[in-house]
């Protein structure tokens, strides 16, 4: 996955779509929904890596 912005990984073995819950839709919309998904505000903080 390219993202051409800073953003905080997953947490090990954590799936991605709990730690950024509009990936998804994001996905599924073909990219016209939820452009910023990968944005710190918009993640589950307890699911990424703090640094």
């Amino acid at each position: 996955m390219n993202i051409p912005y800073e953003w905080k990984h997953p947490v090990e073995y954590m799936d991605i779509k709990y730690a950024y819950p509009d990936f998804h839709s994001f996905v599924t919309s073909s990219g016209e929904l939820n452009v910023d998904w990968f944005t710190v505000e918009k993640s589950n903080t307890n699911n990424v890596f703090k640094q």
